[in-house]
C-alpha cells in the first residue's frame, strides 16, 4: 500500500470514530466552555498590564525511563523537558497571575541534541484546524503525538497533546497543541551559526494567559509508557474517541536522540518577550528577556558508532585531462529505539591522489563568493555569483523528507574563515534548512596534491553527501598525469572525538590522446609545438619579431628554452636604456625598458587560460644558471607575468632569459631560466608560451634573403630535450641600396717615406637604410708590405680566449660606431695565431656587446701585395668603422718606397644582399698633400714670372704682336692662380 493510500485510510477511520463518539461531543463542548470560562477568569485583573515579565525558572534536563538523568551520548531520552515560570502576581481575588502575557518564546537546544521528525507520522494542518463540529485536534492521528505541553494557569495545569505536524514550506519540521480551541504552533530551524536546533513559539494568542509552561518530548513516540499521554484534556479520553489506554499505532522509531559532544556542558538557552514589553518598548528586540541551563557533559561518547565511508571517481579515465569528480561521503545511521545513535561527523580531511590538481584552465569567466555574498553564521539569502559556481552538492539526510540540494562555490582568495588562498562554500538546501559549510583546500606547493578540510561541521546526521564538481574543458580539477590505480586518503573525525581512517582508489586508464598512456611522469611523450619569426618578411624592415612554444596535453611539462633566431635578426637598443638587473629581479623594470610582451597559456583542456598584462623588457647581465655551464650574458630580456587567473592572484612571476651575442656573427641565442612549474601548489602546465617583441623600431630583419631557420631547444621538467626549428626567409634583397664609403690613409710626416713604419688608418661607412655588410677585402698599396721582424709577437688562440694577449702582440685600435648601439665598440686590433701561413688581424670590439672581427692576411699571387679579407661581418648596420694599424718602431707595416705616388688600395666590398663593388681607393697622406700643394704653388709662382716677363715684352711691342703677348700673359696668370688655388685647397684638407 502506498504512503498516501495509508494516510488516508488512517483519515478514514479517524473520521468513523468521532462519529460513533457523537454522543460525547456535548460532554467535550461543556468541559471547553469550563476551561475557557477559567482562563477568562484569569485574564480579568490587574495581571494583564504589564508589570515586572521576568523569567522565574528554566529547566531543560532530559531522563531516563527510571527518571535519572539522561546523559548518554547518542541516547534517546525517555523524556525531554523544557520547563519555563515566568514571574506572577495576583488579580483582586488573591489568585496568581502572570505579570504579562507571552508574545514569543525562542528555545535553543544545545548542538546535536533534537528529534527526527520523519519517524514519527504527521498530521495535516487542516486534520488540526478543521473543527467539523467538534473540538479541534481529534482528527490528528494519536501516532502523530510525540509529547505534552503543560500550562500553568491561575486555577490548574492544563496538558495537551503536542502532534508532529506535517510542515508548511519553508519550516524543517512543525510542533503543535490545541489549547481550549487555540492552535499553538512550535516551528523548528536549524540555527544558522552552530547548526543547532531553535524551537519557536511567535504570536502567542493572549487568549492563554498562563505563566509556566512544561513541554516533554518522549524519546520513543509510539512506547506504550505513553499510552495514557494521548488523551484530550477536555474528555479524559484518546484523541480519536477511543477509550483508554491510546495506543500509538506507529513503528517505534527513536525521535529524540542526546548529541555526541562529550567535550563541553549541555547548554539550552531561551528567551522570550511579553505582548506588553513588546509593546511599549522603542526597539522591539530590547524587549526580549533570556535564561540557560546547562547541564553536565555527556558520557560514554567512545560507545558509539562511527563507519563512515567514502567514494571518490573523475568522470574521465583519461590522464592529464580535465575531468569533473564525484565525492560521496555516507554514514550509518541507527534509529532504532533500544539502541543509540552514530556519532555524527565532526571534520573530514580528504586527500586526492598527487597529480589530482587545480586545472587553471577554469579561471576562464571564474569568479569567487565573498564573505557577505555568503553569509556564513546568518540566514541571509546566498548571493554567490554564478560564475563562482565550481560545482554541486547533495544532502542526504534522515532529518529530511527530501534530498537537500546546492551549490560548490569558490570562496574569495584570502578573504574567506581560513584566510587561504582556496577555499570553497557547500550549500545545500531543502525543507526549510539552508547550510553554509566553508570548506579549506591547501596545496602541496611542490606537488601541487590537494587537502580539502571541512571542520566543525553541524552535528546533523546524514546518510549520504555527494559532491560533484564540473566537468569539461574547463573542470577545475585535471586527472593525473599517468595511468593506474590512484589512491584517495581520507580521515574523519567525529564529535565523540572517534578518528576513522579510510582509503579509496580509482582507475585512470587510458592517455589524454586516447590509448596506451606511460606508467610513470618521465615515459611520457615531449613533442612541443614550434613557431617563430618575424612579422614582416622583408630585408632590413623593422618588424615585431615573434616566438611561440605549445604544449600538447599528456605531454611532459616545459621547464627551460632557448631560442636562436637567424643571423641578421638583431635589435635597435640605441634608446632603449636597459632595466637595472637588481630591479629585473623584483620586477621592477620601468616602462622605457619595454620592449614587447608575453602571452602565457595555462591549465589542461582545449582551452587554456590566458594570462594578461605580461611585459617583456629589455635589462643588464644575467645568468640563467649560476654557477652552471651557460655564462653571463651581456644582455638579457625581463619577463614580468601577473599571476591572475580570474578571481586569483599569485603575485607577479618575473623570469629572466640570457641574450648572447655570437662574437663572430652578432648572431643572438636567447635562453631562459628555468619556468616556473607551480605557484601556491597550483600547477601551472604551461600549454601556450607566446613571445612578442614589438616596441617600434626595434626589431631589425636581416638583408640576407638566403633561406635559413629559427632554431632553438626545449627541456621539460624531466630532462628531456627537444629540438625546435622553424624555416626563415626574408624577401626584398634586390631593392636594398648599398653605397658605401672607403678611406685609407696615413697620418704622420715619416709615414709615406722609404723604409717607414706608417700609422695606416681604414674607414669604411654605409648609409642608413643600405643592405649590411657581408664581406671587405682590402688590398694594401704596392711597395707597402709586413715587417717580417714584428712578426714573431702574436697571441694565440687560447690566450686570446682568455683575454689575456700579451701587449706585444696588439697592432692597432678599432672603432665600429653602429647606430643600433647607445656607444661605439671598440677595442685593441690583435696579431692572432691562425691556420694560414700568416697570422690573423683581430679586432676585439668591446661595449655594450663584445664582436671578434676577424681579418685573414694572405698575399695575392699576382703582385705579391699585401691583402686583408674579412670573409665574416655580422649582418647588422655597421655605420661607420674605423681600423688603425699603429706605425714607428714594432709597427705592423713598413714601406718600400716612397707612397706619394702610385698608392691605391684596391677594395672589393659585397653586402648581404649580394650586391658587389671594387674600386681603387687612393691613399690618404698629408705629408703627399704638402708635397702636392707646394709643388703647384712652384708651378704657379713660375707661371706668374712667365706672364709678368711676357707682359713686359707685350708694352715693348706693338700691333698684332703685342696683343698676342698680353694674351699669353693672361692665360699663364689665370692658369697659376688655378694652381694656387688647388693648392689651398690641398693645404686646407691637411689635418
Amino acid at each position: 500500500m502506498s504512503r498516501r493510500a495509508r494516510e488516508n485510510n488512517g483519515r478514514n477511520a479517524s473520521q468513523m470514530k468521532t462519529k460513533k463518539a457523537k454522543p460525547l461531543a456535548r460532554l467535550r463542548r461543556l468541559a471547553a466552555c469550563a476551561v475557557a470560562a477559567c482562563a477568562g477568569l484569569a485574564l480579568a485583573g490587574p495581571g494583564t498590564a504589564a508589570a515586572d515579565f521576568e523569567i522565574a525558572n528554566f529547566e531543560a534536563p532530559a531522563f531516563d525511563k527510571n527518571g535519572d538523568p539522561e546523559l548518554r551520548a547518542g541516547a534517546h531520552p525517555h523524556v525531554a523537558q523544557n520547563v519555563i515560570e515566568f514571574t506572577t502576581t495576583t488579580n483582586q481575588q488573591g489568585f496568581p497571575i502572570p505579570d504579562g502575557n507571552v508574545k514569543d518564546v525562542i528555545v535553543d537546544l544545545p548542538p546535536g541534541f533534537g528529534g527526527n521528525p520523519q519517524n514519527v507520522p504527521q498530521c495535516a494542518q487542516e486534520d488540526l484546524l478543521d473543527m467539523d463540529g467538534e473540538v479541534a485536534g481529534t482528527r490528528c492521528a494519536p501516532g502523530t503525538v510525540v509529547g505534552t505541553m503543560v500550562l500553568k494557569t491561575t486555577f490548574n495545569d492544563l496538558k495537551f497533546p503536542v502532534h508532529n505536524m506535517e510542515p508548511p514550506p519553508g519550516v524543517p519540521a512543525q510542533f503543535a497543541f490545541v489549547a481550549v480551541s487555540v492552535p499553538v504552533f512550535i516551528n523548528a530551524s536549524v540555527r544558522p551559526d552552530d547548526h543547532g536546533l531553535r524551537m519557536k513559539i511567535l504570536n502567542n494568542s493572549s487568549a492563554l494567559p498562563f505563566y509556566g509552561t512544561e513541554l516533554n518530548l518522549w524519546g520513543v513516540p509510539a512506547s506504550s509508557d505513553f499510552d495514557m499521554e494521548r488523551i484530550s484534556p477536555l474528555t479524559g479520553m484518546c484523541i480519536d474517541g477511543t477509550m483508554t489506554p491510546c495506543p500509538s499505532g506507529a513503528p517505534h522509531k527513536a525521535f529524540m536522540s542526546n548529541g555526541s559532544d562529550c567535550s563541553e556542558p549541555q547548554v539550552t538557552r531561551m528567551r522570550t518577550r511579553s505582548w506588553q514589553d513588546w509593546i511599549e518598548a522603542d526597539d522591539p528586540d530590547e524587549a526580549w528577556i533570556e535564561a540557560e541551563y546547562e547541564a553536565p557533559p555527556l558520557t560514554e561518547c567512545d560507545a558509539l558508532e562511527f563507519e563512515p565511508q567514502i567514494d571518490v571517481q573523475p568522470s574521465s579515465k583519461r590522464a592529464d585531462t580535465p575531468s569533473g569528480y564525484r565525492i560521496e561521503l555516507t554514514a550509518t545511521n541507527n534509529s532504532s529505539p533500544t539502541g543509540r545513535s552514530t556519532a555524527t561527523l565532526d571534520k573530514a580531511v580528504v586527500t586526492l591522489p598527487e597529480g589530482t590538481a587545480i586545472n587553471p584552465s577554469v579561471a576562464s569567466g571564474l569568479e569567487a563568493c565573498s564573505p557577505e555574498q555568503i553569509g556564513l553564521g546568518t540566514d541571509d539569502p546566498i548571493a554567490c555569483p554564478e560564475a563562482s559556481k565550481i560545482g554541486t552538492v547533495e544532502l542526504d539526510s534522515p532529518l529530511q523528507s527530501e534530498l537537500m540540494t546546492g551549490s560548490i562555490y569558490l570562496a574569495e582568495q584570502d578573504n574567506n574563515p581560513f584566510g587561504s588562498t582556496l577555499a570553497v562554500y557547500l550549500t545545500p538546501a531543502g525543507g526549510g534548512v539552508q547550510l553554509k559549510l566553508p570548506g579549506e583546500i591547501t596545496t602541496d606547493p611542490d606537488t601541487g596534491q590537494l587537502v580539502t578540510t571541512f571542520d566543525d561541521n553541524p552535528q546533523l546526521p546524514f546518510d549520504s553527501m555527494v559532491l560533484e564538481f564540473k566537468g569539461g574543458q574547463r573542470a577545475p580539477l585535471v586527472n593525473p598525469p599517468t595511468c593506474g590505480t590512484k589512491s584517495v586518503e581520507a580521515e574523519f573525525t567525529a564529535w565523540s572525538g572517534a578518528v576513522v581512517e579510510r582509503t579509496d582508489s580509482f582507475e585512470i586508464t587510458q592517455a589524454a590522446s586516447g590509448g596506451d598512456c606511460p606508467a610513470t611522469p618521465a615515459e611520457r611523450p615531449f613533442e612541443p609545438g614550434f613557431d617563430g619569426g618575424v612579422a614582416t618578411p622583408a630585408a632590413g624592415a623593422y618588424t615585431p619579431f615573434v616566438f611561440r612554444l605549445t604544449r600538447p596535453d599528456g605531454h611532459q611539462e616545459l621547464l627551460a628554452t632557448e631560442v636562436v633566431p637567424p643571423e641578421g635578426v638583431t635589435a635597435n637598443m640605441s634608446q632603449v636604456p636597459l632595466c637595472d638587473p637588481a630591479d629585473a629581479e623584483i620586477g621592477a623594470c620601468d616602462e622605457a625598458s619595454k620592449v614587447g610582451r608575453v602571452e602565457v597559456g595555462v591549465g589542461a583542456g582545449a582551452n587554456p587560460y590566458y594570462v594578461e598584462g605580461s611585459e617583456a623588457y629589455l635589462a643588464g647581465p644575467f645568468d640563467p644558471d649560476g654557477a652552471g655551464p651557460e655564462q653571463e650574458a651581456p644582455l638579457s630580456l625581463a619577463f614580468e607575468v601577473p599571476a591572475v587567473a580570474g578571481p586569483l592572484d599569485l603575485g607577479t612571476v618575473n623570469v629572466r632569459a640570457a641574450v648572447y651575442v655570437d662574437k663572430t656573427t652578432a648572431q643572438l641565442r636567447v635562453v631562459s631560466e628555468e619556468l616556473p612549474t607551480i605557484l601556491e601548489g597550483i600547477p601551472l602546465r604551461i600549454r601556450d608560451l607566446r613571445v612578442l617583441l614589438d616596441r617600434p623600431e626595434f626589431t631589425l630583419a636581416p638583408t640576407s634573403c638566403e633561406p635559413t631557420q629559427v632554431t632553438g631547444e626545449a627541456v621539460s621538467v624531466h630532462g628531456q630535450s627537444a629540438e625546435l626549428s622553424r624555416h626563415f626567409q626574408v624577401a626584398g634583397c634586390g631593392s636594398l641600396p648599398f653605397a658605401p664609403s672607403f678611406s685609407v690613409g696615413v697620418a704622420g710626416e715619416q709615414d709615406v717615406k722609404r723604409n717607414a713604419h706608417p700609422e695606416l688608418r681604414t674607414t669604411l661607412a654605409t648609409r642608413e637604410g643600405d643592405a649590411n655588410l657581408d664581406y671587405v677585402r682590402v688590398t694594401l698599396p704596392d711597395g707597402m708590405f709586413l715587417d717580417q721582424a714584428n712578426l714573431a709577437n702574436i697571441c694565440t688562440r687560447p690566450q686570446y680566449e682568455a683575454g689575456a694577449c700579451p701587449e706585444e702582440s696588439k697592432v692597432g685600435y678599432a672603432v665600429a660606431d653602429t647606430p643600433i648601439l647607445p656607444e661605439p665598440l671598440e677595442g685593441p686590433v690583435y696579431l692572432r695565431s691562425s691556420d694560414n701561413p700568416l697570422p690573423d688581424l683581430v679586432a676585439d670590439l668591446n661595449g655594450l656587446v663584445e664582436i671578434d672581427l676577424v681579418g685573414v692576411i694572405d698575399q695575392n699571387e699576382d703582385e705579391q701585395r699585401i691583402r686583408t679579407t674579412f670573409a665574416t661581418i655580422p649582418d647588422v648596420p655597421v655605420g661607420t668603422f674605423t681600423l688603425t694599424i699603429e706605425g714607428g718602431e714594432g709597427g705592423l707595416l713598413v714601406n718600400s718606397r716612397n707612397m706619394c705616388r702610385n698608392s691605391e688600395s684596391r677594395v672589393a666590398i659585397r653586402s648581404q644582399a649580394n650586391h658587389r663593388l671594387v674600386f681603387e681607393a687612393p691613399l690618404e697622406a698629408d705629408a703627399c698633400a704638402a708635397q702636392r700643394a707646394a709643388q703647384l704653388e712652384k708651378r704657379a709662382a713660375k707661371l706668374r714670372k712667365q706672364a709678368a716677363k711676357l707682359a713686359a715684352k707685350a708694352k715693348r711691342a706693338s700691333g698684332k704682336r703685342a696683343k698676342r703677348l698680353r694674351a699669353r700673359a693672361k692665360a699663364k696668370r689665370a692658369k697659376a692662380k688655378r694652381l694656387a688655388q688647388r693648392a689651398a685647397a690641398i693645404r686646407a684638407g691637411i689635418g
